[in-house]
């Protein structure tokens, strides 16, 4: 649900304010719902880059695009992070 409200704040606010009604949104569930913070840099970012690809394309496709362009790429940050952790132990 939170992919779809990013596509709509990119549209309408654009990456920045986008951006901080996503952390807000998050900051919120996080308190009240418990959900972990790694769930906050997939929301604030997947809604950065859905009103970036917004503003390239002017399209509403363009904004889908960013917001699964993150979603689909954000395991491999959260992996090769995890992998230098692991051969450091």
């Amino acid at each position: 649900m939170s992919s779809v409200m990013n596509i709509i704040a990119g549209v309408l606010l654009g990456p920045l304010y986008g951006t901080l009604m996503a952390l807000v949104c998050g900051l919120i569930r996080m308190t009240f719902l418990g959900i972990p913070p790694l769930a906050l840099t997939g929301a604030v970012f997947g809604a950065f880059f859905a009103g970036l690809f917004y503003q390239w394309g002017q399209k509403l496709g363009w904004s889908m695009l960013g917001e699964n362009f993150w979603d689909r790429h954000h395991w491999l940050v959260i992996v090769l992070s995890c992998n230098g952790l692991v051969y450091w132990q």
